[in-house]
Formats: structure tokens, C-alpha cells, sequence
């Protein structure tokens, strides 16, 4: 017995007595152990960086430890069939009709070994990580606005202060000129179209032949 087994048990007078107190302390403690592995086991999900065979393997250590546990304190261990079902219970939407297609085989044909190799199948016909993982990486990617320059003279966006016209205390002169031409017409051929008016006016009498 060791030091801390010996400190446990040094109030205790008999044989009985000692073992009911090591039993009380390690019962409590393998339940407690037990309740972890279930726990464990029951609340396990894919993580996304692993494939479909590491997550199988991860379930089959934790499966393996609470049988192994439940066969010290219980001494039973739990069916093929419970972590198979647990395996199907973790599988994301992409598997969705093989699992209608498992349910499906007989259950006396059913193993861990045939259900993993299905799944592997499955997980290669697959679009690939990478591709997924850059798609989510463009769509999170913030677009920056170039932000507009503004002059710290008369405080306007558009311009630079170098080229702001308040600097010189007048206005830029722009450098393109439009221009005009008026093509005269002689008044003595002008004649005045009024839409109101019931007839047309010139100042030459000898142009109308009825007035």
C-alpha cells in the first residue's frame, strides 16, 4: 500500500474496514471516469480538417476506452452497432442519401470496416477542402474604398491644395475656350412668323397681293 492509500486508511481499525473505505474512494472515482468516456464518446463531432477515416478512428479509441471502462465496473460492453450508429449521427448533409442507403443493408451485414470504406468513397467523389476553404476565404475578404482626396485649404473633396484656386485668391482659369459664330441674315429679307398671329408680317408692302 502506498503513502497515499496509507493516509486514506489510517483511521480505519480492521481489515473490512480498510477495504470498504480504498472501495468507496476508487468505485466513485471509476464512475466518475465512466461518466467522462460517455460523455466523450456521445458529444464527439467531425472536426472539419479531419478526413472521414481519421474521424472514424477518433470515435473508435473513445468507443474502445468506454467498453473497456464498462467492463471493469460492469462488467458488459456495448455492440458494434451503437458506434455505427453514432459514426452516421456525425456525418454532415453531404451524406445524407448514403444514409438512407445504409439503413438499408441488413444488419447482419452491417460492419465498422464496410461502413468506413463506403464513406471514404463518398468523401473522394467530394469537392476538395481547398477549393471550399478559398471560396469562404474570397467571400470574407473586406473591399477597401480608396478614400477621396480631399484640399486642406478650402477643405473640398476633388483636389489637392497645390491646385485649389483659393490658394492664389482667385479662380482657376480653365484652359479650354468656347466660342461662337452668329450668321447674319439682312433685316430686308427677315421675315416675322408669329403662331399666334392670323397672318404673317414683312415691312414690304409689295410682297402680299391681298391686304
Amino acid at each position: 500500500m502506498d503513502d497515499s492509500n496509507a493516509e486514506l486508511t489510517s483511521v480505519c481499525n480492521t481489515a473490512k474496514s480498510v477495504w470498504e473505505k480504498l472501495l468507496s474512494v476508487y468505485e466513485q472515482s471509476s464512475g466518475q471516469r465512466l461518466d467522462r468516456l460517455m460523455e466523450k464518446f456521445f458529444r464527439s463531432e467531425k472536426e472539419l480538417e479531419d478526413d472521414i477515416a481519421s474521424h472514424i478512428a477518433k470515435l473508435q479509441r473513445n468507443f474502445s476506452e468506454l467498453n473497456d471502462e464498462l467492463r471493469r465496473v460492469a462488467k458488459t460492453t456495448l455492440p458494434d452497432l451503437l458506434l455505427m450508429s453514432r459514426i452516421m449521427s456525425t456525418l454532415s448533409s453531404e451524406y445524407f442519401e448514403f444514409k438512407s442507403v445504409w439503413e438499408s443493408v441488413p444488419i447482419e451485414e452491417r460492419s465498422v470496416n464496410k461502413l468506413t470504406e463506403r464513406l471514404r468513397l463518398i468523401e473522394m467523389r467530394l469537392p476538395s477542402k481547398s477549393t471550399d476553404s478559398t471560396a469562404l476565404v474570397a467571400t470574407r475578404k473586406k473591399v477597401f474604398k480608396k478614400p477621396e482626396r480631399k484640399c486642406y485649404v478650402c477643405r473640398k473633396p476633388g483636389h489637392l491644395a497645390k491646385d485649389c484656386w483659393k490658394k492664389g485668391s482667385k479662380p482657376k482659369v480653365e484652359d479650354d475656350a468656347f466660342l461662337c459664330t452668329v450668321e447674319g441674315v439682312p433685316e430686308s429679307e427677315v421675315w416675322i412668323a408669329d403662331s399666334g398671329a392670323s397672318a404673317h408680317m414683312t415691312k414690304h408692302k409689295n410682297y402680299f397681293v391681298d391686304y
